[in-house]
């Protein structure tokens, strides 16, 4: 209706008399613009509300944007009906084009709640990245490599997620953009009007100038460059059944430049085999499995599975009523039936000057990523067991996910055979950076958190969990070169303006070539996301 209205200022559409511009009933023509924009905005009152708290308390956003605009609209037709032009310029459908494209932004803002808040509010255990404590393994391997403010996370699980809603309001760092927008577009369109006064010396020519001004630099491709990238990005987290909680939140988890997370999630014992047993002196082959399943059911790791499967219906349950003597990064000293049992890679037998048996198939095994893992008992070699580690394609995907977002991934273990050459000859690259953090933090599952506030959550798997960082790394990519789009929109603007008043068509620049021009800037913004 608004667009039919104005039109009668740039085409000949048929109008009745009264909604002419130019004429006895011109005044009527501008209220009745100016009352139809009211009226618009009583449909917007809450999101036109929260623009104007926003604007005056320094966080400006989308609502803040279309507030200005509509404001503009009706300024220009009242000031219109008290200074009267030769030719009217309206932009009452713009304003009207913006505040619709704004509710549909709310509402993509609201489909993207939603999804996300279904997810978080799951009645399954869910994967959740929590930062870590300062006294961490985490922090003492990383932390002096890292700048100061990146961040170090580790996966837990937890069974509640908190204060959703109030992180989910919570303000975004690249909402400041907004603000700077909206400040130079001001001051570009009063130094343009003032500029326009002073060589015309028209009050109607200067108001003209003005609002045409502001409407080519306020950019309309600004209420999409936040809400339509986290509707993506969240979209394609609920596929993997996992949740980012808002933009806020995913900045902080793009800055995370460490994830870690336990063995058992790298290895599920079904990843994990002992291809070869071959003992030494009088060790049975039944005591040397014997002991290790002890050893690592105590220990915890990939390993615990593998042997506590190996001696199922033999043994119907396996000690734990022992001591280690020392946990070492390769291996360790356990006291079994009053002997001192050595399990370790071969590092770890050359500390003690145990040495190490060669056979001919070792060589082999090693250069095809298999570990061989040794056992002494007291002085003796008993025991040597061929290991095969494997990753799932999935995995070593999200591996590399995460290296190109600039995440490295550690791997918290108790385990002698894992290491950073295991890692980089599974992933088949040594420019993936996979560190291994020897810890006892790993030796027993960590106890399920009954709160979490991450930014992140999934109720798949870890690399659910691991992917949905990526995502977030990637979402707050895509805001930061939207508003570098906004910007350019705004500069580009101004360009336009200066060049039509140098080359004397200021006056072609109406409603229609604004319209236009804004939704120009709003392609970059929408394809990457429509064609992703």
């Amino acid at each position: 209706m608004v667009l039919y209205l104005e039109s009668a200022t740039f085409s000949n559409l048929y109008h009745p008399d009264f909604l002419k511009p130019y004429g006895t009933f011109n005044v009527i023509y501008l209220l009745v613009d100016v009352q139809l924009i009211f009226i618009s905005a009583l449909f917007q009152l809450s999101a036109l509300g929260d623009g104007i708290k926003k604007l005056f308390t320094g966080k400006a956003n989308r609502d803040s944007l279309t507030f200005l605009v509509m404001l503009f609209a009706a300024a220009n037709s009242i000031l219109l009906i008290v200074f009267p032009a030769e030719k009217y310029v309206l932009f009452g459908s713009i304003a009207l084009l913006y505040a619709l494209l704004n509710g549909f932004a709310r509402f993509l803002d609201n489909k993207r709640l939603y999804r996300s808040f279904r997810v978080a509010a799951s009645r399954h255990t869910k994967f959740v990245g929590e930062e870590v404590a300062g006294d961490s393994a985490e922090n003492e391997a990383f932390r002096e490599l890292l700048p100061g403010e990146q961040k170090i996370y580790t996966v837990q699980r937890a069974e509640l997620i908190t204060d959703f809603f109030k992180r989910s309001k919570k303000t975004p760092r690249s909402q400041k953009v907004y603000g700077w927008t909206i400040v130079l577009s001001l001051l570009i369109s009063i130094g343009f009007a003032v500029y326009y006064y002073l060589q015309n010396g028209t009050v109607s020519g200067t108001v003209s100038a003005f609002m045409v001004t502001a409407f080519m630099t306020l950019p309309l491709c600004g209420i999409f460059t936040q809400s339509l990238p986290q509707a993506h990005f969240t979209r394609k987290a609920e596929k993997k059944d996992a949740a980012i909680i808002s933009l806020a939140e995913a900045e902080d988890c793009s800055r995370a430049s460490v994830v870690s997370f336990t063995d058992k999630e790298v290895f599920p014992a079904k990843y994990v085999k002992v291809t070869t047993i071959r003992t030494y002196g009088q060790t049975r082959i039944d005591k040397a499995i014997l002991y290790a399943a002890m050893i690592f059911e105590k220990l915890g790791g990939p390993l615990s599975q593998v042997f506590k499967k190996t001696i199922s219906g033999v043994v119907e349950e396996i000690s734990e009523d022992f001591d280690f003597s020392e946990i070492t990064a390769d291996g360790m000293c356990a006291k079994l039936d009053g002997q001192d049992v050595f399990v370790g890679n071969k590092d770890y037998m050359l500390s003690y000057d145990f040495g190490y048996p060669k056979d001919t198939m070792d060589e082999g095994f090693e250069e095809n990523s298999g570990k061989i893992m040794y056992m002494v008992i007291g002085t003796e070699l008993a025991a040597k067991f061929y290991i095969k580690y494997s990753v799932s394609t999935r995995f070593k995907k999200t591996l590399v996910s995460l290296y190109k977002a600039g995440i490295c991934p550690a791997v918290k273990t108790c385990d002698p055979n894992i290491d950073t050459n295991l890692l980089q000859n599974l992933l088949k690259s040594d420019k993936i950076p996979a560190g291994v953090i020897k810890t006892t933090d790993a030796m027993k599952d960590a106890p399920t958190l009954e709160t979490s506030q991450s930014g992140v959550v999934c109720t798949s798997s870890i690399a659910g969990l691991l992917q949905t960082f990526v995502l977030s790394d990637a979402m707050v990519h895509t805001v930061r070169v939207n508003g570098v789009i906004k910007i350019l929109s705004l500069l580009a603007g101004a360009g336009a303006v200066a060049f039509m008043y140098l080359t004397g068509n200021f006056a072609k620049a109406d409603a229609v070539f604004v319209m236009l021009y804004q939704l120009l800037w709003m392609v970059p913004v929408f394809l990457p996301n429509i064609f992703a």
